[in-house]
C-alpha cells in the first residue's frame, strides 16, 4: 500500500477525527478513539497502527472497536459506498478496500506477535511445567508469521485481481 492514500490528500486525520467524535454524539472511552485516530492515520498517512494496549484487555478491545470505527470513517469520507453501519455493499472496487483491511490486519498481526515472541523470549528459569507451557505457546506462534504471511499473498492476489478490473 502506498505510504499516503491518493484519496486522502486533501483530507487530514484530524479533519475527520474531530468531525466523528464531536459533541453531538455518544462519548466514547480514550482508547476507542486512540483506535480511530489510528485507522485515519493508516488510511490517511500510512501510519502503522500498533498495539499500546496489553491485548485481552477492556482497553485493548476499545483500541480494537475505535480501529473498526476509523476503517468505517474513512470509507464514507472517501465516497466507498457503505450502509448505515458502515459496512461495504457490493462492487469490485469494495472487494479492492477489503484487500486494503486484510493487508492492515495482516500488519497488525505481525505486530502482536512481534510483542509475544518478545514476551517469551524474557520468561528464563521457569519450572518444568512452565516451560513445556511456554515452548507449546512458542511453537504455535511460530506457525502464525506464516499464516499471517499466506494471508498477506492473498491480500495481494486480490488487489492485483481488482487493479485488472476482475479478470481472472
Amino acid at each position: 500500500m502506498n505510504a499516503v492514500n491518493s484519496q486522502a490528500v486533501a483530507i487530514t486525520v484530524d479533519q475527520l477525527f474531530s468531525a466523528a467524535f464531536s459533541a453531538s454524539r455518544d462519548p466514547r472511552s480514550g482508547e476507542y478513539m486512540d483506535g480511530a485516530r489510528a485507522a485515519l492515520a493508516y488510511r490517511i498517512e500510512g501510519a502503522r497502527i500498533g498495539q499500546p494496549y496489553q491485548v485481552g484487555t477492556a482497553a485493548a478491545d476499545a483500541f480494537a472497536s475505535g480501529i473498526a470505527e476509523g476503517h468505517a470513517i474513512w470509507r464514507r469520507a472517501s465516497g466507498q459506498p457503505v450502509t448505515a453501519d458502515g459496512d461495504y455493499v457490493g462492487g469490485l472496487r469494495i472487494i479492492g478496500q477489503l484487500a486494503a483491511d486484510i493487508e492492515a490486519q495482516a500488519d497488525d498481526i505481525e505486530i502482536l506477535l512481534a510483542a509475544l515472541f518478545d514476551k517469551l523470549d524474557a520468561l528464563t528459569d521457569l519450572a518444568p511445567t512452565a516451560a513445556d507451557a511456554v515452548a507449546a505457546i512458542n511453537c504455535f506462534a511460530t506457525c502464525a508469521p506464516r499464516n499471517a504471511a499466506l494471508i498477506g499473498e492473498g491480500q495481494a492476489n486480490i488487489a492485483a485481481l481488482v487493479a485488472e478490473g476482475g479478470a481472472a
